[in-house]
């Protein structure tokens, strides 16, 4: 059977607050990608470190998505607001998202990946869409922004390609610690709320 055949159909897919029962998924979705050097290294204790923000008062849950048969269910967790999202289709945890405040009303998406399974199945702007509603209903943000190799996806979404220098805090908090730092192959986006 090739692998086309393996992929999972998808017709719903479901985006819920991780928690620390979806450490080793999450870890797992990342994994390949860390490989390949796609996106910088996190240990399971990282994640699990970034679950939750105590940044916040919690007030507001995301609301539902509508589109693109993607639901989203919220919960609240008492230690702040949920920093990682994690989408599935049929049981099965097959993409994640997470999101980071930078104050000021900006934010960043980060660690969106997509299991090979669900690839081109619409996980990944879903869980793009997903974090952008989060960003705008609970958190009260003004721009959401995310460095890509993959920017055409962000456009067809509403982002826009702007130069990586005006997110200098990005680049002192991650950046400087990837190997690619000096020859980087990311496109920086930016969607205005």
């Amino acid at each position: 059977m090739s692998p086309q055949h393996n992929k999972l159909k998808l017709s719903g897919i479901k985006i819920q607050p991780a928690r620390e029962e979806h450490v080793e998924d999450i870890f797992n979705i990342l994994t390949p990608y860390f490989r390949v050097g796609k996106l910088l290294p996190r240990d399971k204790n990282n994640i699990s470190e970034n679950l939750y923000s105590d940044h916040y008062d919690i007030q507001a849950h995301p609301s539902t998505l509508k589109s693109n048969n993607v639901t989203a269910n919220s919960e609240l967790h008492m230690s702040g607001q949920h920093n990682f999202f994690v989408a599935s289709c049929v049981n099965e945890y097959v993409g994640c998202v997470a999101v980071r405040d930078y104050g000021r009303g900006l934010f960043e998406i980060r660690s969106l990946a997509v299991s090979a399974n669900a690839s081109g199945k619409g996980v990944g702007s879903a869980l793009i869409l997903f974090a952008i509603e989060v960003v705008k209903n609970e958190r009260k943000g003004q721009k959401v922004f995310a460095l890509t190799r993959r920017h055409n996806v962000f456009t067809r979404l509403g982002f826009e390609v702007v130069p990586m220098e005006m997110f200098p805090k990005k680049i002192w908090f991650d950046c400087s610690k990837c190997k690619k730092l000096d020859d980087c192959d990311e496109v920086a986006v930016l969607y205005q709320l």
